[in-house]
């Protein structure tokens, strides 16, 4: 959905474009990213992969997410 790569670069296409957007702090380790006016079709199990040898590496992290009306 999402790279960092000294900077953020949020989906130019695709099913998240305009809904992706940066959250994080990179100096306090914070990876996060937040999905904006989110659909029913984005229900599922993500995956969050941070690399940045060879100071971080780590498994993947893993989150659920169930859009619900409201």
């Amino acid at each position: 959905i999402f790279l960092y790569h000294g900077r953020a670069y949020p989906p130019d296409k695709g099913t998240f474009k305009g809904h992706a957007v940066w959250s994080g702090d990179v100096m306090k380790g914070d990876a996060s990213i937040t999905l904006q006016n989110v659909q029913f079709f984005f229900n599922g199990t993500y995956s969050c992969q941070v690399r940045n040898p060879p100071d971080f590496q780590g498994f993947a992290g893993e989150i659920s997410l169930k859009v619900v009306q409201k």
